[in-house]
């Protein structure tokens, strides 16, 4: 579990993909990319896919889905620094990987620039809410569907989550609930009421991996002590999160 006291971020992380459990995951991933060209793929197609555009195509859809994937395992480092006001910048990345969710940002009103390999985030005095609806790439991941409703609770106004992508992809409200968070869950979609420092803290239960990012992610900002179990599904896809998050100034431990 995780307890820790609400921060202040101040420093940047940089975030290496070669020293986390998302650069294995990559590798297996393009293994099993791999396997797949050699059994789905008749011999000739294989020996020259630009004779084929239709067979190239469908190795190019599945290489981004692999890298749409990784990028997304990032999205809680600058999601952090955007929650609590900070800036932070993620290196090792290619940010058009997650076009979706910096236009969001962006929409919000945050300060984000990219280069070819990093990320940088910059909260502003005042930022607002916005719409998501999740959808296959390169639309909004419904991987950070979690995440961005916890920032949505911190942003002054009404936003509407939609996911397009799962059904019961609302575990975490109930635990956002928990902490204070006013949100109203409907089917697919779920509304959100944000207020900036409305969070209280709580001991809270990860139910899957997308949720226990957002439940860290929300702790971070409630007033208090907030205590978050059942991390082992955290533990399944952000190595380390706590020391990342420590390192910008955040007051969480292990315990």
């Amino acid at each position: 579990m995780y307890i820790f006291e609400n921060p202040v971020l101040q420093r940047e992380l940089l975030v290496n993909l070669r020293t986390n459990r998302a650069f294995l995951l990559l590798a297996v991933y393009q293994l099993l990319l791999a396997a797949v060209v050699l059994v789905a793929w008749p011999s000739a197609e294989r020996l020259d896919l630009t004779s084929n555009p239709q067979s190239a195509q469908k190795l190019v859809n599945l290489f981004f889905l692999g890298q749409y994937v990784i990028a997304s395992l990032m999205a809680p480092s600058f999601a952090a620094g955007a929650i609590t006001g900070g800036a932070v910048t993620v290196n090792d990345c290619v940010p058009e990987h997650l076009q979706a969710l910096i236009d969001k940002l962006r929409e919000c009103g945050f300060s984000i620039s990219t280069d070819a390999s990093s990320i940088t985030l910059e909260a502003t005095d005042s930022w607002t809410s916005t719409d998501i609806s999740t959808a296959p790439y390169p639309g909004f991941p419904t991987d950070l569907q979690a995440q961005f409703m916890a920032l949505m609770t911190q942003a002054e106004g009404t936003s509407v989550v939609t996911e397009g992508i799962f059904e019961n992809r609302f575990m975490h409200v109930q635990e956002l609930v928990r902490l204070g968070a006013d949100i109203t869950p409907m089917s697919q979609v779920a509304i959100v009421r944000g207020k900036a420092g409305g969070l209280s803290a709580a001991e809270v239960m990860a139910t899957d991996l997308r949720a226990s990012a957002s439940l860290v992610l929300a702790g971070l900002v409630a007033t208090g002590a907030t205590r978050v179990n059942r991390i082992y599904h955290l533990d399944r896809g952000y190595e380390k999160l706590e020391q990342k998050l420590a390192s910008l100034g955040a007051d969480i431990a292990r315990v």
